[in-house]
């Protein structure tokens, strides 16, 4: 026990630990303007309280699993975001590994913009993006063989020269076939393409901005093309630099804007071969503890308890006891 105990020490200990539950107090003097007391302490306290049930795996390592957490779920938690995009990870992996198997399919990551909005105008704007994306789509997996289904991130930034005006912005995994890339099809879409279909939807009178590419593996990474890809799709869940800005600036007023305009709004969104219906059932999207940690498999023999003290000391070691 004391060697088990030694281990779990020096990692609490480490810069490690503190990097993974780090930043939530960020972000509080703009949300006690938008939450009611109630909701405002469940944010302050996310969590505060960490249990892990310590594995020894398969392969003999000592692993930890997250089992106990009390986490606030609220959309602009930088900890629950990074969390959900854990969780998304997973589902995506899931459903990628067997589209890819199913259909044979390659992939092509597309982003599709419109002009920056001033902020009182975000939700006649976020209307328009995602309504436009939606018919777009509904049209290419009706009509163009080639499309197989999508995943679908909204992201927004703030204009480096201008806070008040937003840059909305949808970033897209799309599953084709092998035939969309054979001319004899008549099935690809290039730049072009894409770029007059998306104003046609958008029913503008400018070019929008529409960025496509082929999903492949870097020559150094160690990841698959298809592992790349998800990172690209989730990373976007998790960036609070804008947040930051905001606060600095003391901007709430366009905080409040964009609480309101991204309620009810889905982090990702799924179609064609992607969607839900073809999948058994997932673990609840909103469910942060059991992602993918969940899945080690091995003997637990202790548990350890962490607490945060205060956002400058940290966490402290609470309690830990082996299980026998």
């Amino acid at each position: 026990m004391n060697e088990l105990y030694q281990v779990y020490k020096n990692f609490f200990e480490s810069e490690i630990f503190e990097k993974k539950f780090n930043g939530m107090w960020r972000n509080i003097e703009l949300m006690q303007e938008v939450l009611n007391k109630k909701q405002l302490e469940r944010y302050h306290n996310c969590s505060t309280y960490l249990k892990y049930a310590i594995v020894k795996n398969l392969e003999g390592n000592f692993v930890e699993k997250l089992v106990v957490a009390n986490f606030c779920k609220n959309r602009w938690c930088s900890i629950c975001n990074w969390r959900r995009s854990l969780k998304y990870r997973t589902i995506l992996n899931n459903r990628i590994v067997k589209v890819k198997e199913k259909y044979n399919a390659k992939f092509i990551f597309v982003t599709f913009t419109i002009k920056n909005t001033y902020y009182k105008n975000l939700k006649e704007d976020l209307k328009l993006i995602l309504n436009s994306f939606s018919k777009l789509f509904k049209y290419l997996l009706r009509r163009n063989r080639g499309i197989l289904g999508y995943v679908r991130s909204l992201e927004f930034t703030l204009q480096k020269d201008n806070i008040e005006f937003i840059n909305l912005h949808i970033h897209v995994l799309v599953a084709v076939t092998t035939s969309y890339f054979n001319k004899n099809y008549n099935l690809y879409l290039n730049q072009k393409d894409w770029t007059n279909l998306w104003q046609k939807y958008l029913g503008v009178d400018y070019k929008p901005v529409v960025d496509v590419r082929l999903v492949k593996k870097r020559k150094k990474s160690t990841y698959t093309a298809e592992e790349l890809a998800v990172f690209e799709v989730v990373k976007y869940i998790l960036k609070d630099i804008d947040l930051l800005r905001l606060q600095k600036e003391k901007r709430v007023d366009i905080f409040k804007e964009l609480y309101q305009s991204f309620r009810n709004v889905r982090n990702l969104g799924f179609g064609g071969v992607f969607a839900p219906k073809n999948f058994k059932k997932e673990k609840e999207e909103e469910d942060l503890i059991n992602i993918k940690d969940s899945e080690i498999k091995g003997e637990v023999v202790a548990e350890i308890e962490y607490v945060l003290k205060d956002k400058d000391s940290g966490y402290v070691l609470k309690n830990f006891k082996e299980v026998k």
